[in-house]
């Protein structure tokens, strides 16, 4: 009550109030009726989340030498652009798996678009591989001469506008020639 700069006198007040509270869940469940309601957007949500339907045409793989293969990988949706990343999968010396390809594999495309009912070619070939690598195990030594080299690719594919896709997988092994013989024969 001293104040006297001020026309103002100094108030205190106590409020009751009753705020509303949103149930969040409840929220979610109104949310996900109306947008089921709604057919436009369904349509739209759907066409984002499609994939189209593609197939491959192997899924084993083994190279000799400087051999290459082929594989083709078919878009057979009529309507629909699919699009394709492959990556590579392979276990380092201490039994880890990592991304990426090997140094002895070359894969190109590794990326790509196929239109509807379109076929691409893969292809997967040895790269340089230095005698050395090939034929020593860790410690330098040539125990490693049977030693075949593996790999995985994920060939993933979605739509144009899709964050979900589909996964195929590829086994590739490269065997030099004399080693592939002895298996075969």
């Amino acid at each position: 009550m001293e104040a006297t700069d001020s026309d103002h006198k100094p108030v205190n007040c106590v409020f009751n109030l009753d705020i509303a509270h949103v149930d969040k869940q409840t929220k979610r469940r109104k949310y996900g009726e109306i947008m089921s309601s709604n057919k436009k957007v369904l349509y739209l949500l759907q066409g984002l989340e499609a994939f189209p339907d593609a197939n491959i045409s192997t899924s084993d793989i083994i190279l000799q030498d400087q051999s290459h293969s082929v594989v083709k990988l078919q878009n057979r949706s009529a309507k629909e652009i699919a699009c394709f990343e492959i990556i590579g999968q392979t276990m380092n010396s201490s039994g880890s798996h990592f991304s990426g390809f090997p140094a002895w594999l070359k894969v190109s495309p590794a990326v790509g678009m196929i239109y509807p009912g379109q076929t691409v070619e893969i292809t997967l070939q040895h790269g340089e591989l230095r005698n050395q690598d090939f034929l020593s195990g860790p410690s330098g030594n040539n125990s490693g001469a049977d030693q075949e080299k593996a790999a995985t690719l994920l060939v993933i594919v979605t739509g144009v506008y899709s964050t979900a896709g589909r996964g195929h997988k590829i086994h590739v092994q490269h065997r030099r020639a004399a080693l592939a013989d002895r298996f075969f024969s």
